[in-house]
């Protein structure tokens, strides 16, 4: 079907460092004279559908909501004639000290099962039911990681995400590419390549994820092992190519080779696609053999190929 676009967007600061690249050459920058192409950014294309609350005319008692045309105090969520009513207010999934919460069909719908949500405070009971029966999507009104009841994505959505956005260890250091990708994680000259490059990933419904890795392809240093969420242990091996004659940076989709059994493009999975559920996720790449990585992509889209 077709899917409505809305898109959000990122924007990172450059930083400066040393990179180790395809051709196996080291250069500085100072930051002056290199510019990124926009190492980092989040697009997020999505609609998805909650449950509307019913109104009703004047005559409606105290606990339904209203349509008349009272003037409403959003501070309290009562207006001149005693109706409750839904909308601002802090995030519908985070208990807070106001009253109602930032979306307004959820708000209007609890407010209509328990008034006390729209009078005093956002307790846990009014979380519980705006989670619940009335669906709310939890994707703004402060910082909580809480996702509330499973939503079902019925639209595309597409996250990027670059080196800045993850956490390294080991000998990763985020550096400014040479060859046009912006900011990217890379080992420097003359260390031996270690830890791990780890993005959490911020999924606003349940569906089967796709995930495109952009790195460099060096000669037959073209792998990493790989982790969703932890596993598996022991963690299979993810190439960006297997002929052996890389020269550079290439998109490849995440797939998955037993790391114990097997050679260069035989895999368990291909593509290995992560069943996510709504909320925080995570996607590791461990160093195994390619040195440098820039971006990623996560989408519900299973026709999407980046450029």
């Amino acid at each position: 079907m077709n899917k409505p676009l809305v898109a959000a967007a990122l924007f990172l600061v450059p930083g400066c460092g040393r990179t180790l690249e395809a051709g196996g050459t080291e250069t500085d920058s100072d930051g002056g004279t290199g510019s990124s192409t926009g190492d980092a950014s989040v697009t997020i294309t999505t609609t998805m559908t909650s449950t509307s609350a019913s109104t009703t005319d004047a005559t409606s008692d105290s606990t339904t909501l209203s349509t008349t045309d009272a003037t409403t105090d959003m501070t309290t969520g009562v207006d001149s004639s005693g109706t409750t009513t839904g909308g601002g207010g802090g995030g519908c999934c985070e208990v807070h000290d106001t009253p109602s919460c930032d979306e307004e069909e959820a708000a209007a719908c609890v407010c209509a099962a328990s008034p006390e949500c729209c009078v005093f405070g956002w307790d846990q009971a009014c979380v519980d039911l705006a989670t619940g029966e009335c669906a709310a999507i939890c994707m703004g009104g402060g910082s909580s990681s809480s996702t509330g009841g499973a939503v079902a994505c019925d639209s595309t959505v597409e996250i990027e995400l670059g080196a800045t956005d993850a956490v390294l260890d080991g000998t990763w250091a985020i550096q400014m590419s040479q060859q046009g990708e912006g900011m990217i994680a890379a080992i420097p000259m003359g260390e031996m390549g270690s830890g791990t490059v780890t993005w959490s990933i911020d999924v606003p419904c349940d569906d089967d994820w796709h995930i495109w890795v952009r790195a460099v392809d060096f000669g037959a240093n073209d792998s990493f092992f790989a982790r969703q969420d932890g596993g598996p242990d022991p963690a299979p091996i993810f190439e960006i190519a297997c002929d052996g004659f890389g020269q550079g940076y290439l998109w490849r989709e995440l797939n998955q080779r037993d790391p114990e059994n097997g050679g260069p493009c035989e895999y368990v999975e291909d593509p290995w696609i992560a069943s996510w559920a709504t909320g925080t996720h995570e996607f590791q790449l461990e160093f195994r053999e390619s040195i440098a990585v820039a971006r990623i992509v996560v989408t519900n889209d299973d026709t999407y190929v980046p450029m």
